[in-house]
This record gives structure tokens, C-alpha cells and sequence, in this order.
């Protein structure tokens, strides 16, 4: 993977980890965070292609579901 993707994923993943970690500050149940937060993976990956996109949302998927209870 080219340097400007890895950079470009980085971002990505740090957005959607952000959002998790802001919606447990508010309140929000583990369950309910990650799904808000696959919303915003949903919306900052839509320019990728769609294999990518796909595998991208994968694997946050499974990252978020191993942060939370």
C-alpha cells in the first residue's frame, strides 16, 4: 500500500475511533457507539472504491466490536 493510502486509512480509522470514544462521553451503551460510529466509517469511506470500502468497513467493524463489553 502506497504511503498517501496508509495515511489516507489512518485517518479513517482514527475518525470512526474518535466518534466511538465521543459517543461513550456522552452516554451512549458500547452497542449504540458502535454503530454510530460505523455511520460516520460509512460516510468517510464512501469515495473508495467499492472492494476497498468493504474491507475498510470490515475490519472496523471488527475493531469496534473488540473495544467494546
Amino acid at each position: 500500500m502506497a504511503d498517501p493510502e496508509r495515511a489516507v486509512l489512518t485517518q479513517i480509522y482514527e475518525a470512526v475511533n474518535l466518534r466511538y470514544d465521543m459517543e461513550i462521553q456522552r452516554g451512549c451503551s458500547p452497542p449504540e457507539a458502535r454503530q454510530r460510529a460505523l455511520v460516520t466509517a460509512e460516510y468517510v469511506t464512501r469515495t473508495l472504491p467499492e472492494h476497498e470500502r468493504t474491507l475498510v468497513l470490515l475490519q472496523l467493524a471488527h475493531s469496534l466490536e473488540r473495544r467494546g463489553p
